[in-house]
């Protein structure tokens, strides 16, 4: 007997937008949703390099973009020694050395400023359905709430 997936309408895909998409060894947070469901993934990622690393997969439905999402004004981005700490925030080295290896991932290698991006002026955001966020924020920094990325509602 065939799986009753066979007999279903095919589900439609959902949409990821995933700010500060860095690769990790454990993939995305969101890693089960994606074998579970046919998803698109917009991705921010503001290492260039990181960025074209995971333009290079090549994975279906996935486009990263090389912006760091904030409130549109133009910030001091931070790149530290671990690229997954690097942040529009000044690391506090001296407080980060008290603890052990926290003090050597936040170690900051270069700074640059960069212009950043609000999530509702990218079109590519548009619809999303799932919003996953891996910043270091203050509530005044990052906009958590994207009306026009949102679903729109009945």
């Amino acid at each position: 007997m065939p799986p009753i997936a066979h007999i279903l309408p095919a589900l439609p895909r959902l949409k990821i937008v995933d700010v500060g998409a860095a690769a990790t060894p454990d993939g995305p947070a969101y890693a089960k949703l994606m074998r579970a469901l046919p998803c698109d993934v917009i991705g921010f990622e503001p290492i260039r390099e990181e960025c074209e690393k995971l333009n290079a997969q090549k994975m279906p439905g996935h486009l990263y973009l090389p912006h760091a999402i904030g409130d549109g004004s133009s910030r001091t981005f931070y790149e530290c020694s671990s690229v997954d700490t690097s942040s529009l925030f000044e690391p506090n080295n001296a407080l980060a050395d008290k603890f052990q290896s926290l003090g050597e991932p936040l170690r900051v290698v270069g700074s640059r400023e960069i212009q950043t991006r609000r999530l509702d002026d990218l079109p590519e955001t548009a619809g999303a359905d799932f919003l996953k966020l891996d910043v270091r924020f203050s509530p005044t920094s990052t906009p958590i709430c994207a009306p026009a990325a949102s679903p729109s509602t009945p």
